[in-house]
């Protein structure tokens, strides 16, 4: 099989990306934006997500999901799939909104998740969407900085707490800037390069890094390479 079952954690937390088909705008209108910020919150009672951290971009978004009841798949078939016909049926179109399914990469240890939070926090920046990142209206980064109200379906306990070092929330705040305004690290995270195999393996990502994040066998991913024009296979 070419990709793997994805198996369910209760209390897992991931980094889940999901982008547009063929790279295609997934919000045309901020009320899209709000629509799908709604559709959030809603997966709260209905399956018992922790959102953590997200971002809203233009043609995909980043969230950071925390799954108590084991449900992440439950949770985002529902979430993509009722989002994508309500937006079609908003803007009068048809066929998938969404490039294949959604990616989803765990994150486990204080490092890793300051990492992914950083990540999530600086993409608007990164894209040239804002000139800080504080200025992005749909990010839970503002929030986390104080600049705008927390809303119900989103934690920063989590992630401020692991900035905090017991010295207070306004070092903890400066501590989360100084990460999101630093330069970006020369080799990207996953989800920034991925469904990009080539990409990621250029990062100097392994098979089995690759493997684990794409949901792949390490041996369809080099399959899959080896088909990418002008691809050169290097060191495992």
């Amino acid at each position: 099989m070419s990709r793997r079952r994805r198996t369910p954690c209760r209390g897992g937390l991931y980094h889940v990306v999901q982008r547009g088909n063929r790279r295609q705008a997934i919000y045309e209108t901020d009320q899209d934006r709000h629509l799908f910020l709604e559709m959030m919150a809603d997966t709260l009672p209905r399956f018992g997500f922790r959102y953590h951290a997200y971002c809203l971009m233009g043609n995909h978004y980043h969230l950071l999901i925390e799954t108590p009841n084991a449900n992440l798949g439950k949770g985002m078939h529902w979430l993509n799939g009722v989002y994508a016909a309500r937006f079609n049926a908003t803007h009068d179109v048809d066929g998938h909104l969404f490039q294949d399914r959604y990616w989803a990469s765990p994150v486990a240890g204080a490092k890793a998740i300051i990492e992914v939070a950083g990540y999530i926090a600086a993409n608007p920046l990164r894209a040239g969407l804002c000139d800080r990142a504080e200025l992005w209206p749909w990010s839970t980064y503002p929030m986390a900085l104080g600049i705008r109200p927390r809303t119900p379906h989103v934690t920063l306990d989590l992630i401020m707490a692991l900035f905090d070092a017991h010295l207070g929330i306004d070092e903890a705040r400066v501590r989360f800037r100084r990460l999101v305004e630093q330069e970006p690290p020369t080799r990207p995270l996953l989800a920034a390069v991925l469904p990009d195999l080539a990409a990621a393996r250029g990062a100097g990502y392994s098979l089995r890094e690759i493997g684990a994040a794409a949901g792949l066998d390490p041996s369809t991913v080099m399959r899959r390479l080896r088909g990418v024009s002008g691809y050169r296979p290097c060191s495992p």
